[in-house]
């Protein structure tokens, strides 16, 4: 998954994630290389001994929003994701 977000003023626009209706999460990219997408597998993968993309097998909803310079939070949008 890769989330990017603009905006008409000047600012850092901060697009967040979560899954299955949990906690917002911060999107910053993968977190050893901002600029690739982030990933989900069964395992996930492990780095710097965390855990980071691991979804257990079956159906997960995916949300995401942004929220703007001006603190403004973006409706959230979503997609499905299913693991077998």
């Amino acid at each position: 998954m890769r989330l990017t977000g603009t905006d008409d003023r000047a600012g850092v626009v901060v697009p967040e994630f979560r899954v299955d209706g949990d906690g917002w999460f911060s999107y910053f990219g993968w977190p050893t290389d901002s600029r690739a997408p982030f990933r989900f597998s069964e395992t996930g993968t492990v780095i710097d001994h965390l855990t980071y993309g691991k979804l257990a097998k079956g159906r997960h909803t995916i949300e995401y929003r942004a929220i703007d310079p001006s603190g403004n939070i973006g409706q959230a949008k979503k997609f499905i994701v299913t693991l077998r």
